[in-house]
Formats: structure tokens, C-alpha cells, sequence
């Protein structure tokens, strides 16, 4: 049976989200059940995520536009819901789109109302800030507890003194998923890195291939691309957790205990690998090659 998910996502901030996306929704193993925005101009996100779908013939999948900003941004002073810096492709969404005007629930009651029509756990993945996974299971009954089958992040790295985005975003959040007794798994900043392709490969892959769905990444990531800044292209990070969903051997991993360093001035936000085997598997390493054709085959409906 495919494995039910929520997917959390703060799609429009990087390409690799709408790469997720289509990944989720098109892959026989997984079954898309919810689509949850985070991290700044959520409505915004969730009208990108509605478009999306909606080009792929898809009109029935709820969507909730989540937490813009954590309680520890706006403390530090870090209040402006879209900044600039922002990736362009969220501009694919025109004013004459259906999806424009849309305004969306709350994306806790989204995932809280999942799991309480489900029959079958329900695995809940995150590839931005974990702000309305944390806002969401602090928030479930016992009985809805009991139905999230696992919790698959985009998130962290332990190997080095980094704070990897997706925790900086919102470090209390991500320490209290990692901590919260789940089996959680993490795909790290250096594992997921791995993944990264060329615009020139983008172009050879989507170009040809004519679908509805390729046009419309191939047009995002072009949108995408004179914003990418070092990259060569789409690094697509936020795939390893759907990768690890649809088989866990895609992906090496080991059990870790992982917390979030959450008072230093200088190293806030950075994953911190405790001592002992705890509830967390934490990427160690995955077939590149491998997971990339598959990514692109079941995109393009070759699967």
C-alpha cells in the first residue's frame, strides 16, 4: 500500500520544494494526502502549491498555509513577512490565475483534521521550518498522536559546525520535533547536497518531454535560475525524505540522538548529535545517480 504523507513545504523560497512536490504526488509508493505552507507569506505559497497541482490535473488535495514567521524571528526583529530575496518563481502565479484570490485554513487544522479522517497512520514530512509539524503535534489528542506513523525531515547537520536553514528558520520548533518521541528521520544539509543537477541538465531532461508537469518545472526553474546564487542548478535537497518514505535502504542512515543548540550567540540553530542511540535516523549517505532517475522518472511518468 502507498505510504499516506502530509507534505509541510516552504516551496517558493528554493526550487527543490516544486521537484518534491510533483515527486510526492506522482510516485506510486506515496500518497498524497494534505499540502501544508511555512515560513513566510504562507497564503502566497499555499496559491504556488494550489497552480501546481492544479496543472497536474489535481483539484481535491487540501491545502493549508501555515506559521510566516516563528516567535523567535519576531523577537529578533525579523518581522517582514516576504522579503525581497524571496525566489522569483513564485511570480508563475499571475494575478489571472483561479488561484490569486484564494485564501486557505490554518495549516494545523489541515494536518490535525488528516489525521483525524484516517484509518491508516499517516507520515508527516517536512522540508522547511518545522513550525507547524511542532505547532501541529503539540496541539494532537493521544488518538491522533497515535496515527502519525513517522515524521521525515529536511533538516540539520551534525557533522559540522553549520546552522542548516530549514532549523535556523525556526530552531525551537525543530528541537522539539527531533526530541518529541517520534521516529523522526533527517536528511541532512551534506547528504541531500548530493543531489544537485545543471540547468543545462534540467533543460535536456524537462525540455524534450512536453507533459504538463515538466513544462511547468522546467518554466519555474528557469524563473528560479538567475536567483540561485553558487549553484550550478537545482540542488534537490528535499527529496531524501520522500526517497527515504518510499524505501528506507535508498538511504543509509544511523540512530542518533539530535538536539538544537538554542542559546548561543554564535551557534544557534546548529544540530548537535547527543550521546547514545536515540529516536532519530540520521542520513549518512545515498546512490545519487540512482535516486536522480528516479526522481526525473516518475516526474515524467516513466516509472
Amino acid at each position: 500500500m502507498p505510504v499516506p504523507i502530509v507534505l509541510d513545504t516552504d516551496i517558493g523560497d528554493d526550487i527543490d520544494d516544486m521537484y518534491a512536490l510533483y515527486l510526492a504526488l506522482l510516485h506510486p509508493e506515496l500518497e498524497l494526502r494534505a499540502v501544508t505552507t511555512a515560513h513566510r507569506s504562507s497564503q502566497r505559497k499555499a496559491r504556488f502549491v494550489a497552480k501546481a497541482l492544479r496543472i497536474a490535473g489535481v483539484a481535491d488535495i487540501p491545502i493549508g498555509a501555515g506559521i510566516d514567521l516563528s516567535v523567535s524571528r519576531q523577537v529578533l526583529g525579523q518581522t517582514d513577512p516576504d522579503p525581497g530575496e524571496m525566489g522569483s518563481h513564485l511570480q508563475w502565479v499571475a494575478d489571472t490565475d483561479p488561484e490569486a484570490s484564494r485564501v486557505f485554513p490554518r495549516a494545523t487544522n489541515v494536518i490535525l483534521e488528516q489525521l483525524d479522517r484516517t484509518e491508516e497512520p499517516i507520515s508527516l514530512v517536512c522540508i522547511g521550518a518545522c513550525s507547524n509539524l511542532a505547532d501541529a503535534i503539540s496541539q494532537a489528542t493521544p488518538e491522533q498522536r497515535s496515527k502519525i506513523r513517522s515524521v521525515a525531515l529536511m533538516s540539520g547537520e551534525p557533522t559540522r559546525p553549520i546552522a542548516e536553514y530549514n532549523v535556523v528558520c525556526d530552531p525551537e520548533a525543530a528541537d522539539y520535533v527531533y526530541s518529541c518521541g517520534l521516529p523522526v528521520f533527517m536528511g541532512t544539509y551534506d547528504v541531500t547536497r548530493q543531489l544537485a543537477l545543471t540547468m543545462d541538465e534540467v533543460e535536456r531532461r524537462l525540455g524534450p518531454a512536453g507533459s504538463a508537469v515538466a513544462n511547468a518545472l522546467l518554466e519555474c526553474t528557469r524563473l528560479w535560475g538567475p536567483h540561485r546564487g553558487r549553484k550550478s542548478g537545482p540542488v534537490l535537497y528535499d527529496l531524501v525524505p520522500l526517497f527515504w518514505l518510499i524505501d528506507p535502504l535508498l538511504v543509509e542512515t544511523r540512530q542518533s540522538t539530535i538536539r538544537v543548540e538554542l542559546r548561543g550567540n554564535l551557534t544557534r540553530g546548529m544540530t548537535i548529535r547527543t550521546s547514545g542511540e536515540g529516536h532519530v535516523l540520521e542520513s549518512t549517505g545515498l546512490d545519487c545517480l540512482a535516486l536522480t532517475e528516479m526522481a526525473f522518472a516518475t516526474i515524467l511518468g516513466e516509472l
